[in-house]
């Protein structure tokens, strides 16, 4: 009798052990299936429209003299409406406080013939990706595609 009951009580260990592995199994993969995609948001360039806030000619002592006399462009991004709803508040609120510290963004233009006819209130595009903190990282300007 007492073998029995070894067995039995061996036995709901195991099946209780198994339902237990198979809970923290389900909860690992369905949190590395959030975090791969948050990674493959992250990667993923993302589109939006800027206001220019300020141009401002740069001193060509700095730059190659066969470049054209080179703009600094500030500006601020009008929403991130091209984020993921889950990602859209967080980074809008993350550039908010960033913007209020720090001031606008600024990008030198000097590639390109438009970046002579940029003025404060114009809109452009950006391209950026998402970094960890609330941080993006913005890749050139661009006016109608064409990269200044």
């Amino acid at each position: 009798m007492r073998t029995l009951v070894r067995t039995a009580a061996a036995l709901a260990l195991i099946v209780l052990l198994a339902e237990v592995i198979g809970i923290v199994n389900r909860w690992a993969s369905k949190r590395f299936a959030n975090n791969m995609a948050v990674a493959v948001r992250h990667k993923s360039a993302q589109q939006a429209q800027v206001t220019v806030v300020s141009v401002a000619q740069e001193p060509n002592g700095r730059w190659p003299k066969e470049m054209r006399d080179p703009v600094r462009v500030c500006y601020s991004i009008e929403s991130f409406a091209s984020l993921a709803s889950q990602d859209r508040s967080f980074y809008e609120t993350t550039e908010r406080i960033r913007q209020a510290a720090d001031g606008p963004l600024c990008r030198v233009a000097h590639t390109h013939p438009q970046a002579d006819s940029i003025k404060a209130g114009d809109h452009l595009d950006i391209s950026f990706t998402l970094e960890n903190g609330g941080h993006i990282s913005v890749s050139p300007l661009s006016r109608n595609g064409q990269e200044l």
